[in-house]
């Protein structure tokens, strides 16, 4: 498992998951881009395919955070792999919703949720 101020990412098997440990309003603010690319990193050195965000931490997300995610499923699609999300807030799971990002991904309750979303 990898920690920064920003994110928390660990594996488990063929699965990253994702954690934001804040609200990610930009991208633009060097040290979030740095930790981002940390993430991005780590992705690609890694030996898995599917990747969940797990929005437990955060309450909030903006486009800086739909965008990241969509630059992490290229990636992901790459390996022929699968995402999802779990454990979105009431605002998040709107913010998700009114972006259309719930036609792309499973939006799951719970960790364990969000694996079977992503194998069935």
């Amino acid at each position: 498992m990898s920690r920064t101020d920003t994110f928390e990412v660990e594996q488990d098997g063929d699965t990253l998951f994702v954690m934001p440990l804040r609200a990610i309003s930009s991208l633009a603010d060097e040290s979030v881009r740095h930790e981002w690319e940390r993430v991005l990193k780590q992705f690609d050195e890694a030996e898995v395919s599917n990747v969940v965000f797990d929005f437990e931490k955060t309450r909030y997300f903006g486009s800086s955070m739909l965008e990241a995610m969509l630059v992490l499923w290229k990636r992901v699609r790459g390996r022929d792999g699968s995402m999802a999300l779990c454990n979105a807030s009431h605002e998040g799971l709107e913010v998700l919703q009114l972006s259309k990002f719930d036609t792309l991904w499973p939006l799951c309750d719970s960790r364990q949720a969000a694996l079977a979303a992503m194998h069935s």
